[in-house]
């Protein structure tokens, strides 16, 4: 008899309609906070998706950059191969872009230029190329060991596409890391023929 009593008791304590109203509102406010906490995960996971693509962007441009320094340092080395000589003795082994053409990059802000309608946001897109060393070889592809000399240089090309924050505002260094970056290449210039000494 005894645990028919306990078995009645425990049914009517579930029965009990206000007990079940404040576990029903228990669970509501369980399901919300589970919620809110699975929609804040995926507000930040979007986030750090849009940030990645948007510094994959800023980069894949700076590596075009240093790709266009790269041509812009064969270019000027092919046309000219005594003057390219001349020209990195006299520049300390420093091929600035400027030292291609002033105006290399296309920097209308109408859309029609080089980086399109971002160029707007952007003030310094450049290259520079150092010369690493310099050697003379017999040797260079495509020609016959030992009748020509030419002059081999490793080049190292530096491509740049950033803000260049105004010194007389504080610079948000959130933006600025953000839309700043810069991309090194390494190439082999093989500058003649020459005359072998």
């Amino acid at each position: 008899m005894l645990v028919k009593y306990q078995n009645d008791k425990i049914e009517n304590q579930h029965d009990n309609p206000r007990r079940l109203r404040g576990m029903a509102l228990i669970v509501a406010i369980l399901i919300v906070l589970v919620l809110s906490g699975l929609s804040l995960v995926a507000l930040q996971a979007a986030s750090n998706r849009l940030h990645l693509a948007g510094t994959a962007r800023i980069a894949t441009v700076a590596k075009s950059v240093a790709a266009s320094g790269v041509e812009g340092t064969l270019a000027l080395a092919a046309s000219a191969p005594s003057g390219f000589s001349q020209l990195v003795s006299a520049t300390n082994g420093q091929v600035p872009m400027s030292a291609v053409h002033s105006n290399f990059f296309d920097l209308a802000t109408d859309g029609s230029g080089s980086f399109g309608r971002e160029v707007q946001s952007m003030q310094s897109a450049g290259w520079n190329s150092r010369m690493l060393s310099m050697l003379t070889t017999p040797r260079a592809p495509g020609y016959q060991s030992g009748m020509y000399c030419f002059n081999k240089y490793v080049a190292l090309t530096n491509g740049m596409y950033a803000n260049v924050p105004d010194p007389g505002v504080t610079p948000d260094p959130q933006t600025n890391i953000d839309r700043n970056a810069q991309v090194a290449m390494l190439s082999n210039l093989f500058v003649g023929p020459n005359i072998c000494p």
